[in-house]
């Protein structure tokens, strides 16, 4: 397990507004045409070992589409679906443009990032999600890029995966804050250890550790990803200002 000066990962609720965060489970409700139903994720069983099943890489935008392809290929979809409220430029990573890093990733980049709210044609109101982009928009971040929702889809095991698969581990600058929004078991594997539980209702770790679940829910979880960029305060209150990389 790479930690984060020997911690399987930071506590970050006493250091965000949690209380004051707007619940969002209506405004996702009303997001029906912003959700992706698949996403191409290789899966890991809780020994770090691949499962064999690697999604095919998919345009369902539609519960009717997924159902299409379910029931045609027999391979059921990946157990997320996924709302990107904010999107932008693809990151300078070479192999791995969706995932964005605060030293190889300009400022152009970073600003080019909008909610899609703001995007014409893209959405019906505003106002359905403007009570959590202001809440967002008050975090201790210098930049703000992908904010996307994961909605895990009742009865299916998630199990584990890399947010980009990998090799090797290599150093980066890759921040970002996960919150739990509803009761979701989540823990991050430390093979040949068992897994290290995430205990609290907001973290930040690094995210090439398998991380996920091996339990199902029976109704549909949801959690939030922020990528961002700290402020050195922020990463100084959290106890890794002297952190060049991860």
């Amino acid at each position: 397990m790479i930690t984060l000066k020997g911690k399987p990962y930071i506590n970050l609720d006493s250091f965000l507004p949690l209380d004051n965060m707007p619940d969002v489970k209506e405004a996702i409700i009303e997001s029906y045409k912003l959700i992706r139903f698949s996403n191409p994720i290789t899966q890991f069983d809780v020994n770090g070992k691949g499962m064999g099943v690697k999604y095919p890489v998919t345009s369902d935008k539609t519960h009717e589409e997924a159902w299409t392809r379910e029931m045609r290929t027999g391979i059921c979809g990946a157990p997320y679906a996924f709302l990107f409220l904010r999107e932008g430029k693809k990151s300078n990573n070479k192999e791995f443009p969706w995932i964005y890093d605060s030293i190889i990733d300009s400022d152009d980049i970073w600003n080019s990032f909008e909610w899609v709210t703001e995007m014409e044609g893209r959405f019906r109101s505003l106002s359905v999600w403007e009570p959590f982009i202001n809440w967002a928009e008050t975090l201790p971040l210098k930049k703000m890029g992908l904010v996307y929702f994961f909605l895990q889809r009742p009865y299916i095991i998630p199990y584990h995966h890399q947010d980009h698969l990998m090799d090797e581990p290599y150093p980066h600058r890759q921040e970002f804050i996960r919150i739990g929004i509803n009761e979701k078991h989540f823990h991050i594997l430390n093979v040949p250890n068992d897994p290290v539980e995430v205990d609290c209702k907001s973290s930040f770790f690094n995210q090439q550790n398998l991380h996920g679940s091996d339990q199902y829910s029976t109704e549909w979880t949801i959690s939030v990803r922020i990528d961002c960029v700290f402020t050195d305060e922020f990463r100084e209150q959290i106890g890794i200002g002297d952190l060049d990389q991860y």
